[in-house]
């Protein structure tokens, strides 16, 4: 009974220290991902000889690794120690059986297990190295952080703003404050209470290619963009679909034709200088919330045509000269 006992613990103690490698082996395959890179720390209910109580997770699974082989090497100093008690258990056995066969056999078990299992966990590390190296060699792989990639409503433009409760406005003069934060990024250790301010215009953008029609527009134009931006809250999202054409900006066509053959817009559109108009555009095309737009462009001086067309609202200024139908006329 005490032999089978025997044998069954040195069995369960190799069983044990081959379990810990294999663990080992696939802790530190399975737990380098980028995503699981945030440091962490914890303190050891039991401490283990060999490691400090204290260990600190971050970038490295250095700590994993070094944990593993603590126990593994704990596990093998306490077989150890339980296989020399038992080898000396076994020769006091033997010593005191007096020539009795039936008590010599079991002492000569004992020896023979406590010794073979001793022999079993302290050849493990051979064993396995033998099978596969990697297996024993707990090298630490670097974690790499995730990269925070901004999003495109980021305005480097934007800025975070820190004022006390008094102030009722954080923001300088020149900024203006939005309730869309995404367009400041980031708190990056700016206080909860901040505020995100803005430039006007900060949450404008271009409908793809159209930047390229900035070049063509009058300098009308440009003055009612700019007072559009002042006029339209930060937090309003615009987009700018069109200045002039795309047949002409980027597709090489003349304001001549187009005034004439009409494109993507009307004959003699303001978008083309209006009838006999210079080669300069007298139109913007504006996406987005078209309250605020028609109540800001109100607000603008210049102003002539205000026209919902959609998915945009079209404005004309009053330079220009052009048939106009069913549209809004301001009235002045």
């Amino acid at each position: 009974m005490l032999k089978k006992l025997l044998s069954t613990i040195f069995l369960s103690a190799f069983v044990a220290a081959f379990s810990i490698q294999m663990i080992a082996a696939t802790a530190l395959f399975i737990l380098p991902a980028p995503a699981q890179a945030a440091e962490f720390a914890m303190d050891l209910e039991v401490p283990i000889p060999g490691l400090p109580k204290h260990i600190v997770f971050s970038d490295s699974t250095e700590p994993i690794a070094k944990y593993i082989k603590a126990i593994y090497t704990y596990a093998v100093g306490a077989v150890g120690i339980v296989a020399a008690v038992v080898l000396m258990i076994g020769g006091l056995m033997w010593i005191t059986a007096g020539g009795n066969a039936s008590s010599v056999s079991e002492a000569k078990s004992m020896i023979t297990a406590s010794l073979t299992g001793l022999v079993l966990v302290l050849t493990s590390y051979l064993l396995l190295s033998q099978v596969n190296p990697a297996l024993v060699n707990l090298q630490s792989s670097v974690i790499k952080p995730p990269e925070v990639t901004q999003t495109q409503t980021t305005n480097s433009l934007c800025k975070w703003v820190t004022g006390t409760n008094q102030e009722t406005n954080f923001c300088p003069q020149d900024l203006i404050q939005t309730t869309n934060i995404k367009l400041c990024g980031p708190l990056q250790g700016a206080q909860q209470s901040s505020k995100c301010c803005c430039p006007p215009g900060a949450n404008w953008s271009y409908q793809s290619g159209i930047e390229a029609q900035e070049k063509d527009a009058s300098p009308q134009i440009d003055s009612l963009i700019a007072c559009l931006k002042n006029a339209i809250p930060a937090t309003v999202p615009i987009t700018i679909n069109s200045i002039s054409d795309s047949q002409i900006t980027p597709g090489g066509q003349t304001f001549a034709y187009c005034r004439a053959s009409g494109c993507s817009h009307t004959v003699d559109s303001c978008h083309y200088g209006g009838i006999n108009g210079p080669d300069k555009s007298y139109a913007v095309d504006l996406g987005g919330n078209a309250n605020a737009i028609n109540a800001a462009a109100y607000k603008c001086p210049d102003v002539k045509f205000i026209n919902p067309e959609g998915t945009h609202v079209h404005i004309s200024v009053l330079e220009c000269q052009s048939d106009h139908t069913n549209v809004e006329v301001k009235d002045y």
